[in-house]
């Protein structure tokens, strides 16, 4: 009887041990004010985001050139995080098939901007969908 209590304590406190970080999907759903958002012509999105945990500076929060990760997602736009973990994403672009840059989110320093979100955007990672206003490019 023993010897089975210590083998459970034993794979209990190597499972608490072993245990890993879980990671969700979170998956962005680009949208414009001007209309329709042609999926079928966008190829690719570039996405640049920093873990929260990870900045050191608030000026570093604030410089678009300043990131952890970059990432080049085709459709549907989805990027796996470590749950629970709050994330500044830093750029979100989207390309077609010449990679020609089509939408994207604007950064906060320019002026006189009245439109949907700027970078850098706050989020929490969990499994959901967030819809961004994008801005075409002309």
């Amino acid at each position: 009887m023993k010897k089975s209590i210590v083998l459970f304590l034993a794979i209990f406190c190597l499972s608490v041990a072993c245990k890993k970080d879980e990671t969700r999907v979170t998956k962005f759903v680009p949208s414009w004010n001007g209309g329709e958002i042609n999926f079928d012509s966008i190829s690719y999105a570039i996405i640049n985001y920093s873990d929260a945990n990870e900045i050191k500076d608030s000026l570093d929060s604030m410089n678009p050139d300043i990131f952890s990760h970059s990432v080049k997602v085709s459709n549907p736009f989805s990027i796996s995080l470590t749950d629970e973990h709050f994330y500044l994403l830093k750029k979100f672009d989207l390309f077609d098939k010449s990679d020609k840059l089509l939408y994207y989110i604007p950064y906060r320093t320019q002026l006189n901007y009245s439109g949907g979100i700027t970078l850098p955007f706050a989020f929490k990672a969990m499994n959901r969908t967030l819809v961004l206003p994008v801005t075409k490019k002309n």
